[in-house]
Formats: C-alpha cells, structure tokens, sequence
C-alpha cells in the first residue's frame, strides 16, 4: 500500500535481480519492551521496500563514489538524484532523509562493531 502511494503501480521500473533466499533472524534488543502489553500480539511492520530502477542505480552511485560524497547537497547535483526525484515525485523530504542515512552509512560501515 505504502510503495504503491509513492510510487503507483504503473510507473514501477524496477531492474529484475534474482531473488536470494536466505535465512532470517530476528535479533531482540529491550526484550521487555517486546513483551510490553501495547507491543507484543500487536502488528508492526517498520519499512516499505520500494523498487525502482532510478533508486537502484543512485544506490550504487552513493556507494561507488562515497570517498568524494559528504553531504546530501553533493548528491543533489547527480543526474541519479534528479532521476530518482522524477521518479518518485512529491516525496522528495523522504528521498534525502534516505540518503541522509546511506551517506552516514557508508562513512561508517568499516568500523561497525560486529565485524
């Protein structure tokens, strides 16, 4: 419902990847709050996957040019940012909060503590 909001049925460009199945975990941090009486039983559904062709391919210009980006106006001047505002019009708040997080992301992917 969400994805079709932003971007209608009709307009959906998306470049087919072969779908990896793969095991899923679920990790539970503040366990009592996932117990909590509002919480738990109740349905909670944190994203929508949204699947473009333009979206894609500004992912991977944020990813291969991320040593020279620093600040979302940098990725403002790209053709893979204007291409993707064209695609998803109107949600252009929710696109640079997006890239907001993908800039800080790949500045500190290397030093995640999991690893």
């Amino acid at each position: 419902l969400v994805e079709n909001l932003i971007i209608p049925d009709d307009e959906k460009k998306s470049v087919e990847t072969p779908r990896v199945t793969r095991a899923r975990v679920l990790l539970i941090d503040e366990v009592d709050v996932f117990f909590n009486k509002e919480f738990y039983g109740s349905c909670y559904s944190p994203a929508a996957t949204l699947r473009h062709d333009t979206i894609t391919k500004l992912i991977n210009y944020i990813w291969e040019n991320h040593e020279s980006l620093s600040r979302l106006n940098d990725v403002k001047q790209s053709n893979e940012y204007k291409a993707c505002c064209d695609a998803l019009k109107g949600w252009d708040a929710l696109l640079n909060e997006a890239i907001k997080d993908m800039l800080s992301d790949v500045r500190t992917f290397e030093s995640h503590g999991y690893q």
